[in-house]
């Protein structure tokens, strides 16, 4: 026998031996890959179960409740906005202006009145023709203006007023779909003379802690 065929045959069982030992390895990685998986997996299914038990349970938990509506005083929770108190400010200073205005047009009115009452006996024909002329134009002036006037204060209120109502809507709204409500009761408007308490509650603790941020 050939020194050649003896190293061969001494070469052949350690490779064996390393192919052996090389399985047992890639078997225990496969091991520790698919419990490591396995583990995961359960992890995950043990969240899903929680998350799906607490849905459950909310869910259950207002279905036996009952409640579908909420109620409010809306004109009270408007009035406690700062956005509406900087509104009605500036709406009455607004108004103020034109009181002024409406006053002076008026007193110009009376003046004009007074002297021609005082006068009328020694004005010529002319001159108490022009002096009725002139009240008859002050007094349409006056009305005008006073027409005018309460045309525009009143859209300047509802334009003042608009950023005010639009957050406390906003607010609503969130509340409303925060709580599951079907809808919210304006008790100030008195539309539903009656409603069944058991399906019903203040909504107005709710809509407070949202208008505080």
């Amino acid at each position: 026998m050939s020194e050649s065929d003896n190293s061969t045959r001494s070469v052949a069982p350690q490779k064996r031996e390393r192919e052996k030992y090389a399985q047992a390895g890639r078997a225990l990685y496969e091991d520790f890959v698919s419990s490591r998986q396995i583990r995961i997996l359960r992890k995950m299914k043990r969240t899903i179960l929680i998350v799906l038990l607490t849905l459950l349970y909310v869910g259950t938990s207002r279905a036996q409740s009952g409640i579908r509506y909420g109620y409010i005083h809306y004109n009270a929770l408007l009035r406690e906005l700062p956005e509406y108190a900087e509104a009605e400010a500036q709406y009455k200073a607004l108004r103020q202006k034109y009181a002024a205005e409406t006053e002076y047009n008026e007193m110009s009115f009376k003046r004009l009145f007074a002297e021609y009452l005082q006068g009328q006996k020694e004005f010529t024909q002319n001159i108490l023709l022009k002096r009725q002329r002139d009240l008859q134009e002050e007094m349409e002036k006056s009305l005008a203006f006073r027409q005018a006037a309460d045309s525009l204060l009143a859209k300047a209120q509802a334009d003042l007023r608009a950023p005010a109502y639009r957050r406390l809507n906003s607010v609503l709204q969130a509340v409303g779909n925060e709580r599951g409500y079907e809808l919210i009761i304006n008790l100030d408007e008195r539309n539903f003379p009656f409603f069944n308490p058991r399906y019903a509650e203040d909504a107005t603790p709710y809509v407070r802690e949202r208008l505080k941020h």
